[in-house]
C-alpha cells in the first residue's frame, strides 16, 4: 500500500495502539516487533525490518552503525 507522507504517522500510531490493546504491557521489545511487523503486513503496509542504519562521522561512513526497527514505504 502506498501511503500519503502526510497520513503516514498516523497510520503507524494506530497500529502501534493496535498491537499494544491485543499485548498489553509487560513484554519483550522483541514481541511487540514480532506482532508489529505481523500487523504490517495484514494492513499491506510496505516495510523492511532490522534495516541497517550507515552514518557518516568526521568524514568517514560508518556503515551499519545500528539497525533501526522498521523503515516503512521505504523512507529514511
Amino acid at each position: 500500500m502506498k501511503l500519503d507522507q502526510h497520513e503516514l504517522p498516523h497510520v503507524i500510531a494506530g497500529t502501534c495502539m493496535e498491537v499494544h490493546k491485543h499485548l498489553g504491557p509487560g513484554l519483550d521489545a522483541a514481541a511487540y516487533r514480532q506482532c508489529l511487523a505481523h500487523e504490517f503486513r495484514m494492513r499491506e503496509i510496505v516495510f523492511s525490518a532490522d534495516a541497517p542504519l550507515t552514518i557518516r562521522y568526521k568524514g568517514h561512513t560508518i556503515t551499519s552503525a545500528a539497525k533501526l526497527d522498521f523503515v516503512i514505504e521505504n523512507l529514511m
